[in-house]
């Protein structure tokens, strides 16, 4: 009978390779697309998305709604109008200011609310939020003096001063109430709308939008706000053509084909988003962001030269965007330059020490050269961020099994196999390191559970057959 030892040795030499690839067996990399949901980012769109400040800021003009009694204050009313319209926010203030005081004189109490309103809006413009709210709040006291359209407008304007601090709840009531009293008041709807997205209720944040258009069909920046939140919902079809819209009414509009270029790719139509990331680089050469998109879609249609390049302008315009690192590393690992790769993977690294897939990358490439111990290292790091990464366990278990430390290569593997049971590769690889313990039953169950998450499969069949026929044949000499 042969000796224990010599057993293992011929386990050892089971014609089976572990490979040193990242999950699925693929490519070592999984390209993170834009999903850094619209920056890591999630690229996305997380990505990257090109937007609007505020849809629709504070409105005064109060001049229209004054009565024909308010005669002597209509010169300075008008204008402070003329002032704000201006963006002269400070004295138009100043004015509105003054109207107020003449209004108290006068006792007219009308009066005294529409310039209330116009100094909250002044304030507002002069981001002096808290004071705005103080001041609306005042004129609210004045409501029941306001006709619907100038009520309608104080709302608006109260709810502008909410959104502007963050509070979209109280921001979304105003806004009711404005569109209560006055319908056809499409800044509040867009405003709305702008808040869901936000808060991501896409669906009514899209129906807000709508609205809007039917009021506004010709305002392109509606548009374009639907087309964010199509695309936030993952309706790049509708968000597509909502780009297309905005582009048509303004040809220049360079974060429209921005945003359309993300939709296009995300259609899967990498030519079409080419073309208008370029369009968006003619508009706009220090635009980073359509840079580095189009260099992921160039890395896509496998045209390597020219995403290098725009890898390289992205990081000029950014030098501490992390994620153009990452995809710079990936493109130098496909042009088998190793140490490059490796290098940027670092930066990403060090300009965000919580990015897991740079670790992951740079994990990869240390076992593909045989550092092992940065390998595991970079892996324990994905762990240590997200004690439920089973790529983290997954990759590590198989650099273990490199270095023959097979009961950590077990361990990791189990780890995978809890949190992912359906990982038909995990079971592969546990299988093929039970079989070098001289587990062989343990390894033939797990071979054959891989070949059934997994029929295609090819090595686990290959390598089920030999350790069946090792099995048998050692069965043999033991008899």
């Amino acid at each position: 009978m042969e000796s224990k030892e010599k057993i293992r040795n011929k386990i050892t030499n089971i014609k089976i390779i572990i490979l040193i690839v990242a999950i699925v067996g693929i490519a070592w990399f999984s390209i993170w697309i834009f999903g850094s949901k619209f920056q890591r980012t999630k690229i996305s769109m997380k990505e990257e998305k090109a937007e609007v400040e505020l849809p629709v800021s504070f409105q005064a003009n109060i001049l229209e709604f004054l009565s024909e009694e308010d005669d002597a204050l209509r010169s300075i009313i008008k204008k402070a109008d003329s002032l704000y319209n201006e963006e002269n926010y400070k004295r138009a203030e100043t004015l509105y200011s003054e109207a107020y005081s003449l209004s108290l004189k006068a006792k007219r109490d009308k009066t005294i609310g529409l310039t209330l309103i116009g100094i909250g809006s002044a304030k507002g413009r002069l981001k002096e939020h808290e004071k705005a709210i103080e001041t609306f709040n005042r004129a609210i006291e004045y409501k029941s003096l306001l006709d619907t359209i100038a009520l309608a407008r104080l709302y608006f304007n109260l709810g502008v001063s909410y959104q502007s601090l963050d509070k979209k709840d109280q921001a979304i009531g105003l806004y009711a109430e404005a569109i209560i009293l006055n319908p056809d008041l499409y800044s509040a709807y867009f405003n709305r709308g702008y808040i869901f997205r936000k808060k991501e209720d896409y669906d009514k944040a899209i129906a807000d939008y709508s609205k809007a258009i039917d009021m506004q069909p010709n305002n392109h920046s509606i548009y374009f706000e639907r087309g964010l939140a199509y695309a936030d919902k993952g309706d790049f079809m509708h968000s597509e053509a909502d780009f297309k819209e905005v582009i048509k009414m303004n040809p220049d509009y360079y974060e429209a084909y921005y945003n359309r270029g993300i939709a296009c790719y995300k259609l899967k139509n990498v030519g079409e988003a080419i073309k208008n990331f370029t369009r968006a680089i003619k508009l706009n050469p220090a635009f980073a962001e359509a840079y580095y998109n189009r260099g992921i879609a160039y890395v896509d249609q496998g045209n390597l030269d020219s995403a290098l390049v725009d890898f390289n302008t992205a990081i000029e315009l950014r030098p501490k965007h992390s994620s153009s690192y990452y995809h710079r590393g990936n493109v130098y690992y496909r042009l088998k330059k190793e140490s490059n790769a490796i290098d940027d993977l670092s930066t990403a690294i060090k300009l965000d020490p919580t990015f897991s897939e740079a670790y992951k990358g740079r994990g990869l490439l240390y076992s593909y050269k045989g550092e092992t111990d940065k390998a595991i290292s970079d892996f324990g790091s994905m762990i240590k961020l997200n004690l439920e990464n089973f790529e983290g366990y997954y990759n590590r278990g198989i650099t273990y099994g490199k270095i023959r430390q097979y009961d950590k290569a077990v361990s990791d593997f189990n780890q995978t196999i809890l949190l992912e049971p359906k990982f038909a590769d995990a079971y592969f690889y546990r299988g093929i390191t039970y079989g070098r313990k001289g587990e062989l039953e343990k390894a033939i169950a797990d071979l054959k559970k891989a070949i059934a998450l997994n029929p295609e499969l090819v090595e686990a069949e290959k390598s089920l057959e030999e350790i069946i026929k090792l099995k048998r044949d050692l069965e043999k000499q033991a008899g």
